[in-house]
């Protein structure tokens, strides 16, 4: 179509943009043609240019600056667009599939109801762009009166910083090693993308499916999932510091070794979901936790400085975890673990010196270590002999020397690289104590039962051990 009629050419083709220029017939006339006939013959000066609802198919783009081009509409099926420059580009509803956009920039660009990928209305036919390096930060994917069809893309490593991605079909898309910090994906639904080692940092997943994802080893630092859908994910190795997961349903999730720093959980969902040795100093935990048919696990967590002031724990498993410095203040408690409840000040604060003091220095007795897990601390000539309930107790890397375990019932508990020096065990019923190179050098024995226990490289100097029942003593 004529856009423009130029009476006196000479006078006014020096003010003209370059792609307007590109497209203007020796009489002045604007044409379509004469400037897609430019372009397919190398001429990629198109910042600024008007080219909505063009079929560019094919056409080979490469390196083209194209910043503030209005492709709105335009059909690039194909187009090779590496290294193009669409900064701010308008790109609605324009159709890119199959296209190259390998180190192409579509930075603060508008694609809403783009065609990029291959979504289930997609012909058969249909392949998606090549999207390798191609930068979206800041862009806008939203509008256009359809999904952004973002399906099927590889977008491995790719940069999506910043940008508002509510209205993209990512079904299948491959977003392993992406950055979408800062990024909108709230409300859609991710359970068949891919996410391993992405980052996700202070980006928004409110009310995202995620169900049953693998999100292996991602860092979502301050990443909102306020009722997000987390059912079943693997987040083993993941770095969720500060994330909000206020009411997101994490039911079944596997959170093993998983760093949860300061995050938000209250009100989340957390039926049968693992914490097992997941960091969780400062997070906090409201209502119930777990169910009576499937608990919450949070075995040798590490749960200092956490707010649980009020949350329902009877069906969360916290053995061996490190609590020091928690607040349980109205927590309903296991019943099954007891340690927490010898620790806990008036305000319900649990304080692990207090502890120690009490069993090294004296103070109120210490009953009930059930589950309890001491870590590199100093209890030489701790006074152990009023605790009646050890299930599960385990000591690593503390210094018992000197301790007094005089008649107890050791069996379950641990003493990993914890010095037993001169300890005495008279009585004690050690029945497959695990003590594999243990320092007992000068400890007593006498009338103990150490039946079926592993000693093996343990330091057995000056023990006195009379009448001790070494059957199956390994």
């Amino acid at each position: 179509s004529t856009l423009l009629f130029f009476s006196n050419f000479s006078q006014v083709e020096s003010a003209l943009a370059p792609w307007i220029r590109a497209g203007l017939d020796p009489n002045g006339v604007f044409r379509d043609a004469t400037l897609l006939a430019s372009m397919r013959a190398g001429f990629h000066d198109l910042a600024g240019a008007f080219l909505r609802g063009y079929t560019l198919v094919g056409v080979d783009l490469r390196g083209a600056d194209m910043r503030n081009c209005t492709l709105e509409d335009a059909d690039l099926t194909d187009a090779n667009l590496t290294g193009a420059d669409l900064t701010s580009a308008y790109v609605l509803r324009a159709t890119l599939r199959g296209a190259t956009l390998r180190d192409a920039r579509f930075i603060n660009a508008t694609l809403g109801g783009a065609r990029l990928g291959c979504n289930r209305l997609a012909p058969p036919e249909c392949r998606p762009a090549i999207v390798i390096g191609t930068n979206f930060t800041g862009a806008l994917l939203v509008g256009g009166g359809r999904a952004t069809d973002m399906a099927n893309l590889d977008l491995r490593g790719g940069t999506l910083v910043n940008a508002d991605l509510r209205g993209v079909d990512f079904q299948t898309a491959d977003l392993r090693q992406a950055n979408l910090t800062g990024a909108n994906l709230t409300g859609l639904d991710l359970r068949t993308a891919r996410f391993v080692l992405a980052t996700l940092t202070d980006a928004r997943f409110a009310s995202t499916q995620l169900n049953g994802l693998d999100l292996r080893l991602v860092v979502a630092i301050r990443t909102d999932f306020t009722s997000a859908r987390l059912d079943q994910v693997n987040l083993s190795g993941a770095t969720f510091q500060g994330a909000d997961l206020t009411s997101a349903r994490l039911d079944g999730a596997n959170a093993t070794g998983t760093d949860l720093l300061g995050a938000r959980l209250p009100g989340a969902g957390l039926a049968g979901t693992r914490f097992i040795d997941a960091n969780l100093r400062g997070a906090t935990l409201r209502g119930a936790v777990g169910t009576p048919d499937q608990h919450a696990d949070f075995t040798r967590a590490d749960l200092r400085g956490a707010l649980l002031a009020g949350a329902d724990l009877r069906n969360a498993d916290y053995c061996q975890a490190l609590v020091d410095q928690a607040e349980f203040a109205g927590a309903q408690l296991n019943e099954e673990i007891g340690f927490v409840t010898e620790g806990l000040d008036a305000n319900g604060v649990y304080q692990l010196d207090d502890i120690i003091t009490r069993l090294t220095r004296g103070g109120a007795p210490v009953t009930d270590l059930r589950c309890a897990r001491f870590v590199d601390a100093d209890m030489a000539g701790a006074n152990f002999t009023a605790v009646t309930r050890w299930g599960n107790a385990r000591f690593e890397r503390v210094n018992l020397r000197g301790a007094n375990f005089t008649g107890r019932n050791l069996i379950g508990v641990a003493f990993s690289e914890s010095p037993l020096a001169g300890a005495n065990l008279t009585s004690a019923i050690g029945v497959e104590l695990d003590l594999t190179g243990a320092d007992l050098s000068g400890a007593t024995l006498t009338d103990a039962s150490f039946e079926d226990a592993r000693l093996g490289g343990a330091d057995l100097r000056n023990v006195i051990a009379s009448r001790v029942d070494a059957r199956g003593v390994d």
